[in-house]
């Protein structure tokens, strides 16, 4: 091999050494064959993105112990975001801790990657994942709504920057208690009228996204928690009407908005089918039905990616 060749071989060994480094994991004996992972490699805005952590049972260590205690801390950190854990499931090869991080709908298209960090017995671990955003396919409706609903007056925006603020700090909660057993079921047996991520044009001026989906409603009909929460918001706002919000843990939550009426209270714990309110046309409408809304660390997602098999 001339000089030059030799120069070209080494140059490339040093590339790919470099390249690979984002996927490399550093650890020693306390942390034997730890496995990080993603569930999809490509997914677009508005979806659920899953993060797995695994530890091997032959280890002999008491994984779940150690992370009840504190003295096992497992963490994800995305645009400057924070994704906790939980643990998902055991089985004959090991014990699994998952992260849930939501898409954001205007996220940005290309390549993203997450640090999944690792903390035991004074030692740190740390390995990257690597996966691509792309744009979802979403269709457009043009809605008239009460011309207030639009162009607020000066009290009407005092108050919804008021709320707004409200949600926000309830969306930055990571409550470190797990509610939910399994798949989500829809709040009530009905069809899709209005699908999460339509783009919307009301009253021909004012264009926006639509954050959850509208699933069809009487006035009064009953809807039901489609997974144990807690309640966290229960009130009228300005935009959404009569509003219930459950805090669902480790970052979920989930928002049922234009109820005529709200039955249950502030932080009351609700299991699975337990009665939120009655579907109305209360705030902004354009007739009766219920908008359900799902946030994961404060990104606004699919409420039906919570309902699909597997989801524990």
């Amino acid at each position: 091999m001339g000089n030059r060749g030799f120069k070209l071989f080494s140059f490339l060994v040093l590339f790919l050494t470099f390249s690979c480094a984002s996927l490399s994991t550093r650890g020693d004996s306390r942390l034997p064959e730890v496995q990080a992972s993603l569930l999809k490699e490509k997914i677009s805005n508005g979806r659920l993105q899953q993060i797995f952590v695994k530890f091997p049972l032959k280890s002999k260590k008491d994984w779940v112990s150690a992370y009840e205690t504190g003295d096992l801390t497992i963490q994800a950190e995305w645009n400057q975001k924070i994704i906790p854990f939980f643990i998902d499931q055991q089985d004959n090869d090991g014990i699994v801790f998952r992260g849930l991080l939501g898409i954001p709908y205007r996220e940005p298209v290309g390549p993203k990657k997450i640090s999944v960090q690792i903390e035991f017995d004074g030692y740190q671990w740390e390995q990257h994942l690597m996966f691509e955003v792309f744009e979802g396919k979403y269709k457009a409706e043009k809605l008239r709504v009460a011309p207030r609903k639009i162009k607020p007056n000066p009290s009407d925006e005092k108050r919804i920057e008021k709320e707004y603020l409200e949600t926000r700090k309830i969306y930055q909660t990571r409550t470190p208690i797990k509610y939910w057993k399994g798949p989500f079921r829809l709040p009530i047996r009905s069809g899709v009228t209005s699908p999460y991520g339509t783009k919307r044009l009301y009253n021909k001026s004012f264009s926006g996204y639509h954050s959850g989906l509208d699933l069809r409603a009487r006035t009064g009909a009953p809807i039901r928690a489609p997974e144990s929460g807690k309640v966290v918001l229960a009130k009228p706002l300005f935009f959404t009407g009569g509003t219930v919000i459950l805090d669902h843990g480790y970052g979920l939550f989930t928002v049922y908005a234009h109820l005529s009426k709200i039955t249950v209270e502030l932080n009351q714990i609700l299991k699975k089918g337990d009665r939120i309110g009655l579907a109305g046309a209360t705030g902004r409408v354009t007739g009766p039905h219920l908008h359900w809304g799902m946030t994961v660390q404060q990104a606004k997602i699919n409420p039906l990616e919570m309902t699909k098999k597997g989801i524990r």
